[in-house]
């Protein structure tokens, strides 16, 4: 079962996005397709799998993944995003992007959810 504020969340990014949810013991994994990167990425387009743990929103997302092929538009890697994982029968491109302690941008359950996370995955799309 979805925590609650989860569940709405999903729900209206369905107004936007296919979405797809697969749960496990200890996190849901939340699957955008076809969200928007830059004009600096090859693909104008790719697939974000967030791993959210059980105890949203008290604790907050961290790192996010992306197709593997979602790369610069010169070839090269984005910066903190050279680690391959599979998840649900995929291979993933880990964005190691994390919201810092002391740092505008950091996690606070009274403030963020899912749409303010994809907000920040936006402006690390800005970013090589």
């Amino acid at each position: 079962m979805l925590p609650p504020q989860l569940e709405k969340e999903i729900e209206l990014l369905r107004e936007r996005y296919t979405v797809d949810v697969t749960e496990e013991e200890s996190i849901i994994d939340v699957v955008i397709h076809n969200f928007e990167t830059s004009d600096l990425y090859k693909n104008p387009k790719t697939n974000i799998l967030l791993r959210i743990p059980r105890a949203y929103p008290d604790a907050g997302l961290d790192m996010f993944w992306t197709d593997e092929d979602l790369i610069l538009k010169d070839g090269g890697i984005p910066n903190g995003a050279n680690v391959v994982e599979q998840y649900l029968g995929k291979k993933w491109r880990r964005f190691s992007w994390h919201p810092q302690p002391g740092n505008p941008s950091r996690w606070n359950p009274n403030v963020d959810n899912l749409i303010s996370y994809l907000q920040f995955v936006s402006k690390r799309f800005s970013q090589r």
